[in-house]
């Protein structure tokens, strides 16, 4: 595998390490870290996309660079396999502390909105849809929720970014990879 791989594998691994440590954050007692949370979450996305994009734009590119994926489905499985064995660990860690923080996240059936005149609203999202009048300290538990949802989403694909990444430099030398 060449260094540009790894290297782009280990900065998205480190995003998303970053991401689910924000996500977890908002599992602390009290107010949020982060206040409303838009400036983090917006700074969380923004620097998720080129890191994503890059990772499809090189596995789309390793197709038209003669080795064949779609004759046989097992390829990445078996390039995976081929990775360290303490990089599929840490790779799998990564992604189970990203599925339990959105697991953690989800049920809750309002989502908090802008306070307004003083006063804290949510919008129910069942139905009936509906806006709802909440307390303070809901409105601020519903934030939080809202942000631990914001964060552990872009790990998880940061995380699907690093896999991506780490499994298409390896096919490059992957052995039984059928070349074109």
């Amino acid at each position: 595998m060449r260094r540009s791989f790894a290297v782009h594998a280990g900065a998205a691994l480190v995003l998303s390490v970053a991401q689910l440590s924000a996500a977890a954050l908002t599992l602390l007692p009290g107010h949020s870290v982060f206040g409303d949370g838009k400036l983090a979450v917006g700074l969380s996305m923004l620097a998720l996309f080129p890191v994503f994009l890059t990772a499809l734009v090189r596995g789309i590119l390793l197709q038209t660079d003669g080795v064949r994926l779609g004759r046989n489905p097992s390829l990445q499985w078996l390039a995976l396999r081929c990775l360290p064995r303490s990089v599929q660990v840490c790779l799998l860690a990564v992604f189970a502390a990203g599925i339990a923080l959105v697991v953690s996240s989800s049920g809750e059936d309002r989502q908090a909105l802008d306070p307004r005149d003083g006063r804290y609203y949510a919008v129910y999202t069942g139905i009936p849809r509906q806006e709802i009048e909440i307390s303070r300290t809901e409105y601020e538990a519903l934030i939080k929720i809202d942000q631990r949802t914001m964060f552990a989403i872009p790990g998880l694909l940061s995380a699907g970014a690093a896999t991506l990444v780490l499994v298409t430099g390896q096919l490059r030398t992957a052995p039984g990879v059928e070349r074109a």
